[in-house]
């Protein structure tokens, strides 16, 4: 059982060496604590969560956040939805500041990545290569899916959260044994898959919107609370949800230290 939700967004590739969308995210995949999925595992709705660009063009790229749910996740999905959005309204309200110290630690992974990356089988790597052509400037075609070569300033990157909206999004709700109105079911022509459409609930939109609008928030012991948006919110936010903290491991010094000659054994 899935939950996803899918975003249109401007294209992104001439973006390569900022990569906004790649420090965003990185942000909705998180899996510490008070993120979206340490939430929903908590309150027995979804198992696993990825986010990720899924599509890239010149004109337009899409942005896609898979749940996949438990059997009370699904039938209360838009519970689901509710704290991925509460999340995203948070990330709204994120000083500058967190934003760099953000971008700043997926830029040093991201040197690390590359740095140490395995091997490629010759042919796999021609391949991509040769497709990176496409995509990069010459001196970009090895590094340019990897590094951040400028961290992205917060207001580029505000700028893409602008289009994480409930209006924006694409919602599929995938199972097997979900129930389909006969009237209204069609079959995809290649697969054989039956499956329906219709627009969000006007009222799932006015919940998730996050204005001032009255909405549901609920806590993480499950309890439901009716409140004004920015009542139940801290200065960064719903008061379950958090950015990750500053990572204190991130390793920066990778020089090999010299042998100590007590634990010599030529000698």
């Amino acid at each position: 059982r899935k939950v996803t939700i899918l975003w249109s967004l401007p294209g992104q590739r001439a973006k390569y060496r900022r990569k906004p969308l790649s420090i965003l995210t990185s942000l909705l995949g998180d899996e510490g604590p008070k993120s979206v999925l340490s939430i929903l595992k908590a309150r027995g709705l979804a198992t696993a969560l990825s986010a990720s660009k899924h599509t890239d063009t010149k004109n337009f790229c899409m942005v896609k956040v898979g749940i996949s749910v438990t059997k009370l996740g699904f039938q209360e999905y838009p519970k689901v939805l509710q704290v991925l959005f509460d999340y995203i309204n948070m990330l709204h309200r994120i000083p500058p500041s967190d934003w760099k110290r953000i971008s700043e630690e997926e830029q040093i992974l991201r040197n690390i990545m590359f740095r140490f990356k395995n091997k490629a089988k010759p042919y796999n790597y021609c391949y991509s290569l040769a497709r990176n052509l496409h995509y990069y400037d010459p001196k970009d075609v090895l590094s340019g899916g990897y590094l951040i070569h400028t961290c992205p300033d917060a207001q580029s990157i505000q700028e893409l959260l602008g289009y994480l909206t409930i209006e924006n999004a694409m919602i599929q709700l995938i199972a097997k044994d979900v129930p389909l109105d006969p009237e209204r079911t069609q079959t995809e022509p290649y697969y054989n898959t039956l499956f329906t459409t219709e627009k969000i609930s006007p009222d799932l939109v006015k919940q998730l919107k996050g204005d001032d609008a009255k909405g549901t928030t609920s806590a993480p012991n499950g309890s439901t609370t009716t409140t004004t948006s920015s009542s139940s919110s801290t200065s960064q936010g719903p008061y379950y949800l958090a950015i990750p903290p500053p990572n204190v491991f991130l390793p920066r010094d990778f020089s090999i230290k010299p042998q100590d000659k007590a634990y010599d054994t030529k000698e």
